[in-house]
């Protein structure tokens, strides 16, 4: 059988291969896995087709994912399909209070079951900053059998249909996307009509962009990250850029500005 064959999952559209990668060992379950031998499995399993990774914030207190996302934060997001889980919530802790078993030396936190709507919202969202991937394909409910669960079972299993669950759901009919989307016609419309200003008046948009940010009493500055010298200078530039009332006076006359909105003077 060839690893990298490809079924569907589910009733979702979506295809895993045959073959996935399970992340508990490099959470270090039971014994320890250097960085250099956890990348290595990664690369060697993507290597071989390998394109369904699964982790868990329970693997390593959630070191496997911080591992997972080391090694596939520069793959194709499109190539592959992950999984990851909500149930527990990670907690900081120090690691002389941390009982890591069944892990060893995992990442400092304590493991917390918490099957609540806003508690699966939150560790979803910590999740995805573990892993600094934009988003995760599948998201399953973590240990709400009766093998973990025992007598106590029918009662998690409710707490989780009507709190994790309806968090999940509503994830999934956002599309599961983070804080950033694209922008909607009526903004793409509105920047261009300021565009045409812009043009009018010879201002470069990001000058007007950058400006009109300081100029509000509450801001006291503007910081814009930058890769190189010359994205700093063009930045520093832009801030310098000379721009004329009139260019203020009319973004306001064409109703793309508040009338009350500050300006720079």
């Amino acid at each position: 059988m060839d690893p990298a064959t490809k079924n569907k999952f589910g009733r979702v559209d979506l295809e895993v291969t045959a073959f996935g990668f399970g992340t508990a060992p490099v959470g270090n379950i039971f014994r320890e896995i250097d960085e250099e031998t956890s990348d290595g499995m990664f690369q060697a399993a993507w290597d071989s087709g390998v394109r369904y990774y699964d982790t868990a914030p329970m693997y390593g207190h959630g070191l496997a994912e911080l591992r997972t996302g080391q090694s596939l934060r520069w793959k194709n997001r499109d190539d592959l399909v992950l999984s990851s889980k909500v149930g527990r919530r990670l907690v900081p802790a120090k690691r002389s209070d941390i009982d890591f078993a069944p892990w060893t030396n995992a990442a400092p936190f304590n493991l917390e079951f918490d099957y609540t709507y806003d508690g699966t919202m939150r560790a979803f969202e910590d999740s995805l900053q573990r892993l600094a991937l934009e988003r995760m394909d599948i998201c399953f409910i973590h240990d709400i059998d009766i093998f973990t669960r025992g007598d106590a079972q029918p009662d998690v299993f409710k707490q989780a249909m009507d709190g994790a669950w309806k968090a999940l759901a509503k994830l999934r009919d956002e599309g599961a996307k983070y804080n950033y989307a694209p922008a909607p016609a009526e903004i793409m419309d509105r920047v261009a009509k300021i565009e045409a200003v812009c043009a009018d008046h010879q201002v470069p948009l990001p000058a007007a962009a950058l400006q009109f940010v300081v100029a509000h009493p509450a801001i006291p500055s503007f910081i814009a990250g930058t890769r190189t010298i010359a994205q700093l200078d063009q930045n520093l530039n832009w801030f310098r850029h000379e721009i004329p009332a009139d260019f203020w006076a009319e973004l306001k006359h064409e109703g793309l500005l508040r009338i009350d909105a500050p300006v720079p003077v």
